[in-house]
């Protein structure tokens, strides 16, 4: 028995192949969850990349607010025994809003709500994440004064002032109002790992040559 891929040849009528035989098939399994380990790692360290930039003029990465999208993202290797067992599988789970980002959608008021708010300029910290949750919130926790109005281009806003602040001052700019807000499909899930895919084809064939190197140094 002959693999032209792997330089490795077997003769079952010989010591020497029977040993090949006996170290082969535990090696090409160490060596390949190695491989496995490194494509988990790749698809990691890929997603995780889609987060980092800050300045994205063409809008190819997701803003990073509080990182809970980016630490969702895992990859690991399962089966145990043999070469075949081996399985790579990439998840992304925990949060509500995963599949809207991976395959967009519309986001619709619910509980009998009118409008979604939408945390505006003045709302949001350097990082982008809403210095107040709700307007709800705001009014409980704060005696910031709040009201609703247009923006001179016509959008519906909450407004909001500071106790103190004169009334003569730029009001603050805290929530826009819509009636739905389109999400597009921006998480590049199945995208990147299917990307990926030559890259471990590279590393399992790369993984069964060491392997097969290393049997036969071994015998």
């Amino acid at each position: 028995m002959a693999s032209g891929n792997f330089g490795l040849r077997l003769d079952l009528n010989s010591e020497r192949g029977r040993r090949l035989l006996a170290v082969l098939p535990g090696l090409m399994r160490a060596h390949a969850l190695r491989a496995f380990q490194a494509m988990a790692r790749d698809f990691e360290n890929t997603m995780r990349a889609r987060f980092v930039a800050a300045e994205d003029p063409r809008h190819e990465f997701l803003h990073n607010r509080t990182g809970r999208l980016q630490q969702s993202i895992k990859a690991e290797v399962l089966g145990a025994g043999t070469l075949s067992q081996l399985q790579l599988r990439a998840r992304a789970s925990g949060l509500p809003y995963i599949n809207l980002q991976e395959y967009g959608g519309t986001i619709l008021p619910t509980g009998g709500r009118r409008f979604l708010t939408i945390p505006a300029r003045d709302n949001l910290t350097p990082a982008g994440v809403a210095r107040y949750p709700s307007a709800a919130a705001l009014r409980h926790s704060s005696s910031m004064k709040t009201w609703v109005g247009r923006t001179r281009s016509g959008a519906l806003v909450i407004y909001g002032r500071k106790p103190g602040s004169s009334t003569r001052s730029r009001p603050l700019v805290l929530w826009t109002l819509v009636r739905s807000a389109k999400v597009p499909a921006r998480l590049g899930f199945r995208s990147t790992f299917a990307a990926l895919g030559e890259r471990r084809r590279y590393l399992l064939q790369r993984a069964l040559e060491s392997a097969s190197r290393e049997a036969q140094a071994s015998v």
